[in-house]
């Protein structure tokens, strides 16, 4: 039935008989999909989002020309929207190039971005697909090879402006000059939701070409500035120009008070009128170009609006792999909240206040973990709630959640949610409004080898070591900040150990200490032999970090060698040691 409703959803007029033969080209499903989001069919638009998938994963069997200028469109508009630094970025130029390049790995880059992974949807995906098939109905252009103007790439990466506007002359003595020309088509669009910087300028030079990112100079009419004899004309537009934009954004109420000032002098002469418009000109254009490049690097690539202005909750978050008897690997996470984490800040704060929320002495933490398929559906879940008190210290301690996977390669999405709660008469917890939240992916985690010929070891799980305690024992630290007094513990387990003659294993179990940044300290290395009975053991070493004395990061690396046949594994941990005040940096 899933087929069938696909089918009839997107109009494909097919007979039932050869349903299971149709498959939609390139140019087809595009138009499918624009048209789904085009008209704002919200109710389909996970299946399209689906399509969109599907269309992508075609892209290095397309022939057809026009297809091809199709899905180079598309590659062309996810990167627009993806950072240069990511890793999947080179990928995205091969493919563009037609030169090679994995189509997996811009699918798995698409799932990393979805801000829920524990629903069913990719609300970013679905964001970007809508916003796509807005900015190529409003700010189409033929004349553009990337289907629309600049607003259109604008509106694709950051979403609607916070407000828009048009620059316009407004005196009416101004307007009825003769000599007067008017502006040219323009709209001003401030973005305060992202960042006070956040301000675009586009202007076009003629009905027939297309929208283009300017400066305020391409907003002065060109016979005006090309006169000396229109100066006094001239300078009256300027000011009505910047007395707009000064409105619009503060960066130019510097130019408009120095045009009022001006117009306030009596009797300038013209020869001096037309020198001071060329300086006003000369310093705009040099700010202009100032914002520019400060926008380049303030401004994201991209901006969601999918979490609906919830802020962002940092997690503490490591995970290890443990091998079982039965040959399965079970994966451990260990996560962590603290104060500051969940402390909400002043403007969020002061948002809900006008929304009508008020805050209460507890917060309610909802965790959720979802296993999903090799199509990065969501399989089994599990979600798990904590009532604080928001006046603790470490509120929410280390938790831990287990899973068994038996599957090559097991992909996990994990998703926290704070809210104000308030305890019921009932004993219930009543839920307020959303503060934060988090998301994390944790995809393609290998399994531990299972073959008994093969040496396996498990990854490091830290340990906070409960110092009072009759023998060394402690939790499982997700925390990545050391200091001199944590008490720190490492475990790990080691598999597949050979026996010798005599009938018992011998390994040789080595630590290296790495100490990145930190001035002449070379890396610590300790080994110890070690002889049992068992082709399993469970090791734990206990670091004494009284003596360290610098901060800065710090890898540890455990290598294991079976000293009967050679074999050697290694695993990895990373912390950031911060130094005991008064020390030396």
């Amino acid at each position: 039935m899933a087929r069938l409703r696909l089918i009839v959803f997107f109009g494909a007029l097919v007979p039932w008989a050869q349903a299971q033969e149709y498959r939609p080209g390139v140019q087809s499903l595009h138009w499918q999909i624009m048209g789904v989001f085009d008209r704002g069919q919200a109710n389909a638009f996970s299946v399209a989002a689906e399509e969109y998938l599907k269309l992508l994963r075609a892209i290095p069997h397309v022939s057809d020309p026009e297809e091809v200028q199709i899905a180079r469109q598309h590659l062309r508009y996810i990167g627009m929207v993806m950072d240069p630094e990511d890793p999947a970025h080179a990928t995205l130029k091969l493919l563009e190039a037609g030169t090679g390049g994995h189509i997996e790995t811009l699918i798995s880059w698409w799932h990393r971005q979805d801000p829920l992974p524990y629903s069913e949807n990719n609300e970013r995906l679905q964001e970007h697909l809508a916003r796509l098939a807005f900015a190529l109905r409003e700010y189409g252009h033929d004349k553009d090879e990337r289907g629309f103007d600049d607003r259109g790439q604008i509106y694709l990466r950051l979403g609607a402006p916070s407000r828009s506007q048009e620059i316009k002359i407004l005196s009416a003595g101004t307007w009825l000059n003769p000599y007067s020309a008017r502006l040219p088509d323009n709209e001003f669009w401030v973005y305060r939701q992202i960042d006070k910087e956040a301000h675009y300028l586009f202007v076009r030079s003629s009905r027939s070409q297309p929208y283009k990112v300017a400066g305020a100079q391409d907003l002065i009419p060109r016979d005006l500035m090309a006169s000396r004899r229109r100066v006094g004309l001239l300078i009256p537009v300027l000011e009505e120009i910047f007395a707009q934009l000064a409105l619009a954004h503060p960066h130019y109420g510097t130019t408009y008070d120095a045009l009022n000032s001006f117009m306030n002098i009596p009797g300038y002469s013209q020869s001096g009128a037309y020198q001071f418009v060329r300086r006003v000109t000369d310093k705009m254009r040099l700010d202009e170009d100032f914002y520019d490049r400060n926008r380049q690097h303030i401004i994201p690539v991209a901006f969601s609006n999918t979490l609906g202005g919830a802020a962002t909750l940092e997690p503490f978050l490591r995970w290890a792999r443990f091998l079982e008897p039965d040959g399965r690997t079970r994966i451990e996470l260990y996560w962590e909240l603290s104060r500051d984490a969940l402390a909400p800040s002043r403007r969020l704060l002061r948002r809900l206040e006008r929304e009508g929320h008020k805050p209460t002495a507890r917060y309610l933490i909802t965790f959720s973990a979802a296993l999903r398929d090799s199509s990065f559906r969501i399989g089994s879940a599990d979600t798990r709630h904590y009532s604080v008190s928001t006046a603790l210290s470490r509120p929410v301690q280390t938790q831990v959640w287990s899973t068994v996977s038996q599957h090559p390669l097991t992909h996990l999405a994990l998703q926290w949610e704070q809210r104000w709660a308030s305890p019921q008469e009932d004993g219930t917890i009543a839920a307020g409004a959303t503060l934060k939240l988090a998301t994390r992916n944790l995809d393609s985690l290998q399994v531990l080898s299972a073959d008994p010929t093969h040496l396996e070891m498990s990854d490091i799980r830290p340990l906070l070591l409960d110092l009072e305690a009759p023998q060394d024992s402690g939790a499982p630290f997700a925390d990545t900040k050391l200091t001199p007094d944590t008490p720190l513990a490492l475990l790990f387990e080691v598999y597949h150990l050979a026996y010798g003659l005599s009938d018992s294993t011998h390994y040789t179990v080595e630590y290296q200490v790495a100490f990145t940044g930190m001035q002449n300290r070379p890396p610590l290395s300790v080994a110890s032999s070690y002889q049992s009975g068992s082709r399993m053991t469970t090791e734990q070493i206990r670091l004494d970090l009284s003596t360290w004395q610098e901060g800065g990061e710090v890898r540890i690396a455990v290598r294991v060698t079976d000293e009967v046949t050679g074999q050697q594994a290694e695993r990895r941990i990373d912390f950031v040691f911060e130094a005991p005040s008064g020390s030396r940096p």
